[in-house]
This record gives structure tokens, C-alpha cells and sequence, in this order.
């Protein structure tokens, strides 16, 4: 029973999975998390889940496996829980690399790459009926290394404009996020979006007084704005930026 249980909870995840995120997704009052690691070793021995890679294995359930695990999970009743637990995962996930973005080494931002597609499902869950739309600001707002990792910039930056206008709930720093992620995404293009986002994230970020932040803000502003012959604000960007 408790493999039957970690099996059809890992249906949520789509393109494969890390030991740390199965953990974080199946285990509950029931299944602890150091039990996850162990029955996800059996569900490999019997082949229902396949391991790649040695030293850092990634985990994946083949189509028709999924299928059936949905399918099960579905009969379970656990799926609303599930695939909010899943997109829970993926924040707790992506929030420390956002805040370590300059430090990834190639290893890394390969690994981080990897989870694209588990976070398109999870903005899929948080843009339902039965999500959270503030959620969702939050969740894009620190995923801007994935769409880097896959060239997809164009799609990061259409599924945050999507978004537009932000919820009333949605916090200063979360705000600020999410226009520093339109900037950076949009910072090789002349998207005026992006730009006027620089503007918004620079303005969010001097009053949270995250100078680090406020540095991106400028250069990815001044960036996008001199494509789009915006002068006098790229040359107040620069200064303020050199002078931080």
C-alpha cells in the first residue's frame, strides 16, 4: 500500500523529478520522507519508475505509467492536494536559486533547467479555477533561469504578461519580482513592456531598499531602453547603478 500510494503521487510530476522533489510532494503524516526513499528504490527495482544518472539521479514514470498514476490518484481523491503540493514544491524549489542567480555554475543551471516542464505545470494548476492567481505571480516571478536555461524567453515573458493586472494581494517584493523577471527575460529585446517593467522594479526595489536588486533593475533597464533610444533614462540608470 504505501508503494501504491508514493507511485500514483508521483503522476504529478511531468518530465521527470529529483529525489528532493519526490520527497517533498509524497511524503505526508503517513509516509515520512526518509520512507519516500526507500519506496521510490522498490518502485525502480519493479520498474515502474526509471532512474538516469549515477551520481545525481533523475527520476521519471514513463507515459503510460503516469497515466495510470494520475488515474489512481484521481480514484484516491488526492489530486486538488496533490498538485497544489506539487506547486508548492516547485516555489520552495526555484525561491533559493532565484536568490543565488548570479552563483549557478553550468552543473547546476543544467539541473535547474531540467524542471521547465514541471513548472508549466505548475502555473497550469495555479492559472485554474482552482489555483491562486497570486500564487502564480509568485511562482514566475522566480523562475527566470529556467526560460534562460531553454532560450524560451518569449513564452516566460507572455505567460507573466498574461498575468497582467497583478492581484490586490500580491506583496511589494513580490511585485517587484515579477517586473525584475519581464526585465530580465526582455533584456536582449525591444519589448517597451520590459522596459517600463524595469522602470516599475527599480522604483519597488529603491523603496524595499534591496540594492542588489536595484542594480539589475537599472542595467536590464538600461539595456532594454537604449534599443529603444530612451537616452536620458538609460544615462540616469547607468549613474545610479555605478553609484550603488
Amino acid at each position: 500500500p504505501e508503494e501504491q500510494t508514493v507511485f500514483r503521487r508521483l503522476g504529478v510530476f511531468v518530465g521527470g523529478f529529483t529525489l528532493e522533489l519526490a520527497q517533498d510532494v509524497a511524503a505526508d503524516e503517513q509516509v515520512d520522507r526518509w520512507a519516500v526513499l526507500d519506496l521510490l528504490g522498490h518502485l525502480v527495482d519493479r520498474s515502474l519508475v526509471v532512474a538516469e544518472g549515477d551520481e545525481l539521479p533523475r527520476y521519471r514514470l514513463l507515459e503510460t505509467m503516469r497515466a495510470f498514476a494520475l488515474e489512481k490518484l484521481a480514484g484516491a481523491g488526492e489530486t486538488p492536494v496533490l498538485l497544489k503540493r506539487h506547486a508548492d514544491a516547485m516555489l520552495a524549489f526555484l525561491s533559493p536559486i532565484d536568490e543565488q542567480r548570479w552563483k549557478a555554475n553550468p552543473a547546476a543551471q543544467i539541473r535547474v533547467g531540467a524542471e521547465l516542464d514541471n513548472l508549466r505545470a505548475a502555473l497550469a494548476w495555479a492559472e485554474s479555477a482552482a489555483g491562486d492567481r497570486a500564487f502564480a505571480c509568485a511562482l514566475i516571478s522566480c523562475s527566470a533561469s529556467l526560460w534562460l536555461a531553454h532560450a524560451q524567453l518569449n513564452e516566460g515573458i507572455e505567460r507573466a504578461l498574461a498575468m497582467l493586472p497583478l492581484p490586490e494581494s500580491v506583496s511589494p517584493e513580490i511585485e517587484a519580482r515579477f517586473n525584475l523577471f519581464l526585465a530580465t527575460l526582455g533584456h536582449m529585446g525591444v519589448r517597451r513592456e520590459c522596459f517600463l517593467a524595469s522602470l516599475r522594479a527599480a522604483e519597488l526595489y529603491r523603496s524595499l531598499r534591496n540594492a542588489p536588486r536595484l542594480v539589475d533593475a537599472l542595467i536590464f533597464g538600461a539595456m532594454i531602453g537604449a534599443r529603444l533610444g530612451e537616452t536620458q533614462q538609460v544615462a540616469a540608470a547607468i549613474a545610479e547603478a555605478e553609484t550603488l
